[in-house]
C-alpha cells in the first residue's frame, strides 16, 4: 500500500490505492507502520536538490507520466492514462465558463461533458496514452496511477451533464438492459424538473433521476475498469489503481467499492 506525501509531508489522499492493494492480496491487519512505504508527491517534476533529498529520506516519489523516473527508489507512475478526460478542471478548456452560461440559460444544449466518457474517441484516446506511458520502460514502476480525483463533472460538482449523441444512444441501451424503457429521453429527468415534481409531491419522478446518476456513475467506471484491464495486459504484476477518491457523490467521482472491484 501506498501513501503520497507532499514536500510539506503532508499526507495525501490515496484511497484508489486501495485496488492495488487487494490485486496484491497484501494483508492489512497486523500491518506495522514500516509497512506502508510513503512517497513524495510534487507538483513541480522538474529535478531540485529538495527534491533528491526528500526522495532519498522517504524511500521514493510519485512520477508525472511524462517525466523520468527518480534514479534511485521507488516509484509510481501518476496519471498514466492522461488527466483531462478522467477529471476537468475548473480552470481548464473553459469549463468554467461552459457552467456558467449553462446556470444562466439552463439549456439542455449545453449539457455536454467535453470530452465525453461514453465517446469511443475518448476511450480509444486515453489507451492511446496509457500505451505510450507504459512502454516508457515503466514496469518497473512499484504501482500506476490511472488518473486522480476521477470525476464525470468538475469535484463532483452538481450539473446534470451529459447529453451528447453517445450519450443518449448509450442511454436507450443501458435502459433496456435493465428493464427501464418506460422512462423515456434522458433530458425529461433533470434535477430542474425532479425538484419541480418533489415540489408538487410527485415523489415518482426520483425514480428517473436515480437512474440517469446511476447511468452516468457506470460509464465512468466502465472507463476506468477498461483501462485498469489494458494496464494490467501492458505491465503485468504493476499494481494499478486510481489516487484521490473522496468517494461517490450524486453527480461525479468514483466509489471505491468500483474501484476495487
Amino acid at each position: 500500500m501506498l501513501r503520497a506525501v507532499s514536500p510539506a509531508l503532508a499526507s495525501y489522499a490515496a484511497l484508489g490505492w486501495l485496488a492495488a492493494l487487494a490485486q496484491a492480496q497484501t494483508p492489512l491487519l497486523g500491518a506495522r507502520h514500516q509497512d506502508f512505504p510513503s512517497l513524495l508527491w510534487i507538483a513541480d517534476q522538474t529535478p531540485s536538490e529538495v527534491g533528491e533529498e526528500l526522495t532519498r529520506l522517504l524511500g521514493g516519489r510519485v512520477v508525472a507520466r511524462q517525466a523520468a523516473a527518480p534514479a534511485h527508489g521507488a516509484w509510481l507512475v501518476f496519471n498514466a492514462a492522461g488527466r483531462n478526460e478522467l477529471h476537468l478542471d475548473w480552470e481548464s478548456a473553459g469549463v468554467r465558463e461552459h457552467h456558467e452560461r449553462w446556470m444562466r440559460e439552463r439549456s439542455d444544449e449545453l449539457l455536454v461533458r467535453r470530452p465525453c466518457l461514453n465517446d469511443p474517441g475518448t476511450l480509444a484516446q486515453l489507451m492511446d496514452t496509457l500505451a505510450d506511458t507504459l512502454a516508457q520502460e515503466r514496469q518497473s514502476a512499484v504501482g500506476i496511477s490511472l488518473g486522480d480525483e476521477v470525476s464525470l463533472t468538475p469535484s463532483g460538482s452538481p450539473m446534470d451533464w451529459c447529453l451528447c449523441d453517445h450519450c443518449q444512444r448509450e442511454w436507450v441501451r443501458w435502459c433496456q438492459a435493465r428493464g427501464l424503457t418506460g422512462l423515456g429521453p434522458m433530458q425529461d429527468h433533470s434535477t430542474d424538473r425532479v425538484l419541480d415534481a418533489l415540489e408538487q409531491g410527485q415523489t415518482r419522478a426520483i425514480l428517473g433521476w436515480l437512474a440517469r446518476r446511476e447511468f452516468h456513475h457506470d460509464g465512468v467506471a466502465r472507463a476506468v475498469e477498461a483501462l485498469a484491464l489494458e494496464s494490467r495486459c501492458l505491465a503485468p504484476g504493476v499494481p494499478v489503481g486510481v489516487m484521490g477518491l473522496p468517494g461517490r457523490s450524486a453527480f461525479g467521482n468514483l466509489s471505491v467499492s468500483s474501484a476495487m472491484e
